[in-house]
């Protein structure tokens, strides 16, 4: 099981770097990744829940099947 995102931010705090250097991600999929989380912060305030719920879905398809793809 992966730890949580605030578990990481944690331990990532302790070891003086941020999540992104955490998870391994550097040059444009981390900037891709900050951007992202950037704009989803700013735009969940806004959204219904029921929007929430779907995109929370769309993530875990999205996990499921990269996980899938790695596996086969």
């Amino acid at each position: 099981m992966r730890p949580t995102y605030e578990r990481r931010l944690e331990v990532a705090s302790h070891c003086r770097m941020d999540v992104g250097e955490l998870d391994g991600r550097t040059g444009a999929d981390r900037e891709l990744l900050e951007e992202m989380v950037t704009a989803f912060r700013g735009a969940v305030e806004y959204l219904p829940k029921r929007d929430i719920e779907s995109i929370w879905l769309f993530i875990g398809y999205v996990r499921w099947w990269r996980k899938d793809r790695r596996a086969a």
